[in-house]
């Protein structure tokens, strides 16, 4: 292996390049590092060549200065581990990487791989979800990204693809307000206060299992949503309290009735629903939730749409898109509006006052 001497060119930036071995032609074979000032340069060299003898025992050809796809991913995986929740870990990033992206692209060198070759796996995989397409093509955009900054790559072949998927998108099952009604109702008598809460607050899962009775306002009525559990990637990790986005932080008022029934619920902890891990919380409500929808003769919901129900039942009464943003703690007014702005003649009508 040659190096030379870092340079400096006439666009102002510095070069370093080191021969790295021979094509089959007999030319040589070379890479070029490049930087705003010498020693960065020679610091992304002393990187490379790092990495270079490391991956001598992987699955790409160290000379091609690259790492095989599967080898980078899981260098990626754990780049990114410590930058996101163990939850979204696990089920955005690690199962997805693990289940469609290392199987599809195996021991290809990143170098190596078109935007041909990622349009084609889009291709034999549009039978996925939209979304779940949407992010798979953010990862791999991200994983490239990244390749690019440590000179694994020189493009991004993740630009410019379009995605499109077969599947038939599911809509969310919501109860209309009548229905609602009933449900109250029903988690009254059966003193499930939890469903309650969530169908006159519209706060998810992880919201209602962190909240505490300090955020309760019972004077002005009004609860303070600003921590959220989160299980933890390994069984008996302690939960993850953080919110899901800063937007998540945020105020719903309440009405007497709910109120009423919370100060009914015995403060045996700091918790108001004092569950030890949101994954044991989910099979329990799925439990109650098929009790009530049989007891009831009502559609079958989960809890997440029950949250659903909160801001349908809000968009049919009038309130405006901004305010459910809000209330949901949605990250911006767009998702809000994908969800819940539809073409509905009555909620027209009503807003036309005709």
């Amino acid at each position: 292996m040659y190096e030379g001497t870092p340079h400096k060119r006439k666009d102002g930036r510095w070069e370093l390049m080191i021969t790295i071995g021979r094509h089959e032609d007999g030319r040589f074979k070379r890479k070029s590092f490049y930087g705003k000032k010498e020693r960065e340069v020679i610091h992304k060299k002393d990187e490379w060549l790092r990495n270079y003898n490391i991956n001598q025992n992987t699955k790409a050809d160290p000379l091609d200065g690259t790492e095989a796809f599967d080898v980078w991913a899981d260098r990626w995986l754990e780049i990114k581990k410590g930058t996101v929740r163990p939850y979204t870990y696990e089920n955005t990033y690690r199962t997805r990487v693990g289940k469609y992206l290392k199987p599809y692209f195996g021991h290809r060198p990143i170098a190596a791989i078109t935007q041909s070759d990622i349009q084609v796996f889009f291709l034999k995989h549009k039978h996925l979800s939209e979304a779940l397409l949407k992010t798979l093509k953010t990862i791999l955009k991200n994983m490239f990204e990244l390749a690019i900054v440590n000179d694994l790559c020189i493009k991004n072949p993740v630009t410019g693809i379009k995605l499109k998927s077969i599947k038939a998108k599911s809509e969310k099952t919501a109860l209309n307000e009548a229905q609602q009604k009933k449900a109250i109702e029903w988690a009254i008598a059966n003193r499930q206060y939890d469903v309650l809460a969530v169908i006159k607050t519209g706060m998810r899962r992880g919201e209602l299992l962190g909240l505490r009775w300090s955020d309760i306002n019972f004077d002005q009525k009004y609860i303070h949503v600003c921590q959220s559990m989160c299980d933890g990637i390994e069984k008996g990790d302690k939960p993850d309290m953080k919110l899901k986005s800063q937007s998540s932080d945020r105020y719903i008022p309440v009405d007497d009735e709910l109120l009423k029934y919370l100060s009914d619920i015995p403060h045996t902890s700091d918790k108001v629903f004092p569950y030890c891990s949101a994954r044991a919380y989910g099979t329990h409500i799925c439990r109650v939730l098929k009790r009530m929808s049989k007891e009831c003769e009502l559609p079958y919901v989960t809890l997440h749409e029950l949250r659903h129900t909160y801001g349908t039942v809000l968009r049919e009464k009038g309130v405006d898109i901004y305010t459910i943003q809000k209330l949901l703690g949605h990250s911006s007014v767009d998702v809000t509006a994908k969800i819940y702005v539809h073409n509905d003649i009555d909620v027209l009508r009503q807003a036309m006052r005709l």
